[in-house]
């Protein structure tokens, strides 16, 4: 069974916990990025940092050439439309990704998606360093259930 990790906010975020499943998985791994293609070098020095060496996964499935000044909610829905052809593409039959706008559209693509939930320290402290930073968009999923009533409980 092949998988697909994506870099940033899931490996990234988890080293300790993905690095042992990645070294002793039977299947093809693949680290999954929306970073362009013009970025591969970076993206590999990233693994390598977080103690990925190139052998110890199959390849990094990259995103599609942009400049951030364009990122808008058109291109997060590009985006995952290109994952999913990736993903579908390398046979990957589960998928692990912080980002909910992924994870909820490629769960519906006969591809079994693990979501690892950031921290809320974690998701402002990054949120303040970069202004394309999307993983604050976990923090929707959760806030409704601070407001949620008996009666929404058991519909």
């Amino acid at each position: 069974m092949n998988i697909g990790i994506d870099l940033h906010d899931t490996l990234s975020y988890m080293p300790g916990f993905f690095l042992p499943i990645i070294r002793s998985w039977d299947g093809k791994v693949f680290i999954v990025t929306g970073t362009p293609p013009s970025r591969w070098k970076e993206t590999v020095d990233k693994l390598q940092r977080i103690g990925l060496s190139e052998t110890e996964y199959t390849g990094v499935l990259m995103g599609f050439e942009y400049d951030k000044t364009s990122m808008n909610i058109d291109h997060f829905r590009r985006m995952r439309k290109h994952k999913l052809h990736l993903l579908q593409a390398n046979s990957v039959r589960v998928y692990i990704d912080d980002n909910p706008f992924y994870a909820d559209y490629i769960r519906n693509h006969d591809i079994k998606v693990l979501q690892p939930i950031l921290s809320s320290n974690y998701v402002s402290t990054f949120g303040k360093q970069d202004p394309f930073f999307s993983c604050h968009l976990q923090l929707k999923q959760f806030d409704f259930l601070e407001e949620l009533e008996d009666d929404e409980v058991t519909k």
